[in-house]
């Protein structure tokens, strides 16, 4: 996973986000991505255009970036170990 192309995707997407908010959520995705291995979902992940995508469309449009990536890691790993403090 290439953890800057997710970044500059992300910092793209959201505007309103740094740069340290992008990082820590491609390092979030990174982690994810190696811990689990191959799976059809890791596959989708790698793609730089995903995560953005997926926050875009399946968070709340309310939430800052990070909000945003623990609403959707949260829901759908169920795990709190990749979210951001």
């Amino acid at each position: 996973m290439d953890k800057n192309e997710l970044t500059k995707k992300l910092l793209e997407e959201f505007t309103d986000a740094n740069q340290s908010e992008a990082e820590q959520i491609s390092g979030k995705a990174a982690k994810y991505v190696d811990k689990k291995g191959e799976s059809e979902f890791t596959k989708k992940m790698r793609d730089p255009e995903y995560v953005p995508a997926v926050l875009q469309n399946n968070t709340s449009p309310s939430l800052p970036l990070i909000s945003r990536w623990n609403q959707w890691i949260g829901q759908f790993t169920g795990e709190y170990s990749y979210q951001i403090d």
